[in-house]
């Protein structure tokens, strides 16, 4: 009989649970079914809220166009004549109306003609100095006659068209630059003479011990002092990503060079190039620039330890005139050979061997040269970046680009708006040409890079040019910002 009972009692609860659950399981279903209906609920709700303010705006909208009708109805109505025709005086002031915006529009059609005129006329004019230019040796790259004009159109054309025409042909510059591993200083350099014609073509590689953004910064704002120029003879001619500098030379003919940097990711091609004529810069006797030919290729190259590498290509012509000033003796002369007791055979040779020898002692020279350039510039923007300045550079460049970054605006609409209103230019041009490179990449190559990375690579930059002030406040800043990004992306 207990044995009995236990299976009843085992039944009976096998039972109550069976029914405990299914009354569970009814609960829980009805429950999630009134948690859906007020999620539905609160969905039409905001849909229907986002559709009235739509229509809301829509019915503004057309409240506003109504009463601009009935005000132009009125206006019709007021110039009318009685008859229902227009009046004289609202005849008269449309036909005025019209006749001043033809004649505005004559005007500025006729001032376009005159400078597409002059502009055919210039080109025309460079045509035909182009055919009277002396056949020019062969070379890796193909000469070209260079003149700047005075009018401003074409002196931008001409400086685009000059130094982009150079970028593109960076590839075919460095077609016979020697095999490397990448670590190491060389140079490599040869001369070859002519009756006509001294060609020297150099290739160098730099290990720098700075960032890229320094290096670029220096090659932009001090070539004159790598090309060991007295400052005060140099003046500049600046526009988007072009440098023309202008000055005298000790020996009293005036040179003309243009600069440009063009970059890229992770990498910078900065190409300068010696113009052969200037309308705006010329000797004091009127005559043109020297006669010389000279293509200087820097490509510049990040390393992951910190560094930078640069490779340097080189390519000069001179055009040797038969006597006097210009010929091969003058020439030898300026490096200080004498040719009186050498024969007429031996003239080439002798000069060639010259050169590189001058050549090497001028590598050696002028790589220390260059590293006391750099050290220069760090530390003039290490000096410069004092308490009250490293806030502004945070703020106004840093902190936009890496905001502009995570949020995918315009970083240099951020850095020309914050640029205008520094009170510091110099200092700040500075600081934003050395980050440039950097917030092409972020901004143009990845819009909206987000990663942990970008913020790093920013406080880094920061960093390198002795701007430690403020640098926990922007990790802050940047990291609250990268956290509301991250959250909106959920």
């Amino acid at each position: 009989m207990l044995d009995d009972g236990n299976v009843e009692d085992d039944i009976d609860l096998r039972l109550v649970m069976e029914a405990v659950n299914k009354v569970l399981h009814r609960r829980q279903y009805f429950r999630e079914k009134q948690r859906s209906h007020r999620r539905r609920k609160r969905d039409d709700i905001r849909r229907l809220r986002s559709q009235v303010d739509e229509l809301e705006a829509l019915a503004e909208n057309l409240r506003a166009a109504a009463q601009a009708k009935r005000k132009c109805s009125t206006d019709r109505m007021c110039s009318l004549d009685d008859d229902g025709g227009l009046s004289w005086r609202t005849i008269a002031a449309t036909f005025r109306q019209e006749t001043r915006s033809t004649l505005a529009e004559y005007t500025e059609l006729v001032e376009v003609l005159r400078r597409h005129r002059g502009l055919l006329t210039r080109m025309q004019m460079w045509v035909e100095q182009n055919d009277v230019v002396p056949v020019v040796p062969r070379s890796i790259i193909r000469w070209q006659q260079v003149t700047l004009s005075n009018d401003p159109v074409t002196r931008k054309l001409t400086k685009e068209w000059a130094t982009q025409q150079m970028y593109h042909n960076t590839g075919a510059a460095f077609q016979a630059f020697p095999m490397s591993t990448g670590c190491d200083d060389f140079t490599t350099f040869d001369l070859s003479i002519n009756d006509k014609w001294v060609n020297a073509v150099e290739f160098s590689q730099y290990i720098w011990d700075a960032p890229m953004e320094l290096v670029v910064h220096m090659l932009r704002h001090h070539m004159q002092e790598l090309s060991k120029i007295d400052p005060s003879s140099v003046s500049f001619e600046w526009t988007e990503n072009t440098v023309v500098l202008q000055t005298t030379l000790p020996d009293g003919d005036a040179a003309t060079a243009v600069v440009a940097h063009f970059h890229e990711a992770e990498r910078c091609v900065v190409v300068m190039r010696h113009l052969q004529s200037d309308d705006a810069f010329r000797d004091e006797d009127g005559t043109p620039l020297r006669d010389s030919r000279s293509l200087v290729w820097f490509d510049l190259r990040r390393l992951g330890t910190g560094q930078t590498v640069a490779r340097v290509a080189n390519l000069t012509s001179i055009h040797l005139k038969p006597s006097g000033q210009g010929s091969i003796d003058a020439f030898a002369a300026s490096m200080g050979l004498d040719l009186t007791n050498v024969a007429d055979g031996e003239v080439p040779h002798v000069l060639r061997q010259y050169g590189l020898k001058k050549a090497r002692e001028s590598d050696i020279e002028m790589r220390s040269h260059i590293l006391v350039v750099l050290e220069r510039v760090r530390a003039k923007l290490t000096r410069n970046s004092q308490p009250v300045q490293h806030a502004w550079i945070c703020v106004a460049v840093w902190m936009p680009i890496c905001v502009a970054a995570l949020d995918g605006v315009s970083g240099v609409a951020w850095n020309r708006r914050f640029c205008l209103r520094s009170e510091c230019d110099v200092h700040f041009q500075a600081a934003l040409s050395t980050c440039s490179p950097w917030a092409h990449q972020q901004l143009h190559i990845q819009p909206r890079r987000t990663e942990e990375s970008a913020l790093d690579r920013a406080l880094s930059g920061l960093e390198t040019f002795g701007i430690t002030t403020c640098s926990t406040e922007c990790r802050h800043r940047l990291q609250f910002k990268n956290g509301q990004g991250a959250a909106a992306a959920e």
